[in-house]
This record gives C-alpha cells, sequence and structure tokens, in this order.
C-alpha cells in the first residue's frame, strides 16, 4: 500500500522584492512524507494513492485551539464560503474531537494545513527547534501565524480559503501538470535560495514539480485564477507567465469541489435510523441515502472463484426505501475522465462502461447497513499491461434515477506484461 502523508506549509518571507506585496510574500511548500513498499515483480495488484478526500456530505467538527475571538470570527466566516460549493458541513465546536484542529500561535510566521483527511489522525508537533507530524489529534492540523493587527481583511479571506482548500483535499495549483508556466529554473533556484534557503532538490520537489492525472485529487484543467495557486513572477518565467494574487475562489474552484463532493443526496439522515418496524411511507419520494465510511481493500480475494481484485467495504444509512430494490454502482475510469470500456460483457454499465452492481433492499423505512461489500475483479478492468492511473464513483441508484454519488477516487493500478508472468 501507498501511504501519504501532506502537509501544505506556507512561510512569510518579508525580505523578497521579487513577490513583494503590502502584507509580504508567501511562498508555499508541500511536504510529502512516503512509504511506497514495493510492488511484487510480475503480480497484478493496485496501489491505493490515498485520495484524503472526506465523503459528501460529511460534517467536519473543527476547533480553535487558542486566538483572539475576531480572527476565529473570520476563519469562520470565509471556510463556510466552500460549503455553498462543496457538499461539507464545517461545524465549529468549543472542546472534544475535531477532524480539524487550528492554531494562530503554534508555529509563528507561518500558515499552513494538512492535507484533507490526515488532519483526522495526525497532528504538527515541535521536537526541539523542529516541527513535524506524529500520529495523535492533540495539537493542530492548521495553523495561522501569520496575522497580526495590521492584517488586511482580504489577507483574513484569502489565508483561510486557501487552507481550507488544502483541508478538503485541492492540490497546490502552481503544480499542475497542465500548467502553461515555464519556469527559467536558474532564476528560480536563485530566487528560493536567496528568500528562503531553499537547495535545488528542494525547489524541485517543491516548485518546479508538477503533479500528474494520477495524484490524490487530479488538479484537471489549469486554472491560473485558482485560489489554491500561488503568485508567479513573470520575472522567473522563460515565457512571461505571471500569477497575482488570487483572493477569491475561481469558477474553477467551485466546479472542481462540486463534482469531489456532489450536492445529492446523500446529508445527514433521522437520527433514529436503524432497525424499527416498518410503516406505511409517503410515495413519490426519493429514497435518501448516507454513506457514513467507505473502505477499500486493494488485496482483496474472491475465495470462491480465486480472483485478486478490488473490495469496497461501506456503512451507510437509507431512509424513504422501504422494500424498494436499490442498486450500488461503482464505475471505473482514466484518471482523466474517460470511462473504462468493458468488451466480455462480463462487468458493464448499460452503455458498454465497465462498472460492477450490487443490489440490495431496505427491510425498515429507516434502514442501517454495515459492511456491505462488493467485489470488482481486477481482470474485468481490462487494461493492457503497464502502469495506470485511474479512478472511480460510487453511485446508489433506484432503477434508472441516480440518488447520489460519491465523487471521484483515484488510485493506480499495475498489470504485469507476459515477460513477467
Amino acid at each position: 500500500m501507498l501511504a501519504r502523508i501532506i502537509v501544505a506549509i506556507c512561510f512569510i518571507c518579508l525580505s523578497s522584492p521579487v513577490l513583494a506585496q503590502t502584507n509580504g510574500v508567501e511562498p508555499c511548500l508541500s511536504d510529502f512524507l512516503k512509504e511506497e513498499p514495493k510492488r511484487p515483480e510480475g503480480v497484478k495488484g493496485a496501489v491505493f494513492q490515498r485520495s484524503k478526500k472526506w465523503l459528501p456530505g460529511q460534517t467536519l467538527r473543527v476547533r480553535f485551539l487558542d486566538g483572539p475571538a475576531v480572527w476565529k470570527a473570520k476563519i469562520v466566516q470565509y471556510s463556510q464560503i466552500w460549503e455553498q460549493y462543496a457538499n461539507l458541513d464545517f461545524v465549529f465546536v468549543d472542546s472534544g474531537p475535531a477532524e480539524i484542529r487550528i492554531s494562530f500561535a503554534f508555529q509563528p510566521g507561518a500558515a499552513w494545513s494538512f492535507f484533507g483527511r490526515d488532519s483526522e489522525r495526525i497532528s504538527m508537533v515541535k521536537v526541539g527547534n523542529e516541527y513535524r507530524s506524529a500520529v495523535g489529534t492533540d495539537g493542530p492540523s492548521m495553523n495561522y501565524g501569520t496575522f497580526n493587527a495590521n492584517t488586511p481583511e482580504a489577507e483574513f479571506k484569502r489565508k483561510a480559503l486557501h487552507e481550507f482548500g488544502h483541508a478538503i483535499g485541492l492540490h497546490h495549483e502552481h503544480q499542475n501538470g497542465n500548467g502553461d508556466i515555464i519556469y527559467d529554473e536558474e532564476k528560480v533556484f536563485e530566487y528560493y535560495f536567496r528568500t528562503s534557503g531553499w537547495d535545488p532538490d528542494r525547489v524541485r520537489s517543491q516548485v518546479l514539480k508538477r503533479y500528474g492525472p494520477g495524484t490524490d485529487i487530479t488538479n484537471g484543467d489549469y486554472d491560473r485564477l485558482s485560489i489554491m495557486h500561488y503568485p508567479v513572477d513573470p520575472a522567473l518565467t522563460k515565457n512571461n507567465r505571471g500569477v497575482a494574487w488570487n483572493s477569491e475562489l475561481s469558477e474553477g474552484d467551485k466546479a472542481v469541489v462540486a463534482t469531489l463532493y456532489p450536492f445529492n443526496g446523500n446529508r445527514p439522515l433521522p437520527t433514529n435510523t436503524g432497525k424499527v418496524d416498518p410503516k406505511p411511507q409517503p410515495t413519490g419520494l426519493l429514497p435518501e441515502v448516507l454513506i457514513k465510511n467507505l473502505e477499500i481493500d486493494f488485496e482483496a480475494t474472491d475465495k470462491t472463484e480465486e480472483i485478486d481484485g478490488m473490495g469496497f467495504i461501506l456503512d451507510f444509512d437509507v431512509n424513504n426505501a422501504l422494500k424498494q430494490e436499490l442498486t450500488i454502482a461503482i464505475y471505473f475510469y482514466e484518471a482523466d475522465g474517460a470511462a473504462l470500456v468493458d468488451t466480455n460483457k462480463q462487468f458493464f454499465s448499460a452503455n458498454g462502461k465497465v462498472a460492477v452492481f450490487s443490489k440490495f433492499t431496505p427491510q425498515y423505512q429507516r434502514a442501517a447497513f454495515k459492511q456491505f461489500k462488493v467485489f470488482m475483479p481486477y481482470d474485468e478492468l481490462e487494461l493492457e499491461c503497464g502502469e495506470h492511473d485511474l479512478k472511480y464513483s460510487i453511485g446508489v441508484w433506484k432503477g434508472a434515477t441516480r440518488v447520489i454519488s460519491t465523487g471521484y477516487e483515484y488510485f493506480s493500478f499495475y498489470s504485469p506484461c507476459e515477460d513477467e508472468q
């Protein structure tokens, strides 16, 4: 399995004359802490690129660890702009567990956030003079150490939108593999050494590196207006492609999160879910489904057929579907969006694309399903030998009507060639 921990860290460098703004300069870096066991040679299998994406409709508890009330109010105000376009609910709590934990004082001079679901299991800690991530949720998962009494309103908004963009799973847009910026590498090396003390390897990994289509949350079309894009001085490029400070969500930002977290019925249900006496229900209502947990076993095996594949394990609640047959459907695509095409008519959708289905019928008006399993054989992806960057989406259907969709999740798949078998 591929385990990835990502933290996006933004540092203030007041000394830089190249990207200077009224509120200072803010180069940003993403630290990738990887653990990548080698895949056995000649073995077909998938490696999960953990997308860190939350489930659509999920409630995310947010707790402030410190800071003045006025700063907290601004973070609350601006972070909730994301809720207009992403099916997520930020609930700010005063105590207890929280998926996102915010500090203003933990690391002075730095603004950063863990990437997506990493924040629900790790925190930043200080060991000596070093800051590092550690398992546990006692410390911050997000830090705003760059605010002061003179910080303008636009800066509160920009930073809140940017860091919460990381918290819901968005990469830096300036590292989009589809971008059109051609850097003058020598100038970039000199600039980051002068302003941040970075060596060439650090600059390559944090600035010049580009994310391709198989990354956790694919960047897709390049969007220079994205809130996740950092400013680029045209003097650092060979094609005069500069980017100014972006302080608003772009139309591209809105479209991306609407795809990842669609508004299509996956929302909180009545709290009295589970086994209750069947009762007549109103007619004409679409079922309501809330997927509460999703786990993927990339080393699953159908023991009856002795076939390797992917095992999808879901916990979900269903309302308004008493004794109605529903279908869970899982669809597979190339990371760039092209659907995989079925040729052997074994695992396919009505339009001939690769998919797997499993039907279920709730026996209660408000029903809870636990550890519901769907298995997809790797052979049925019908891919040529080699490495493939893929994605899947899960939908629940009532007949020809889709009730919900989970958005996309990304993974890599490797199929050995004949000379490797």
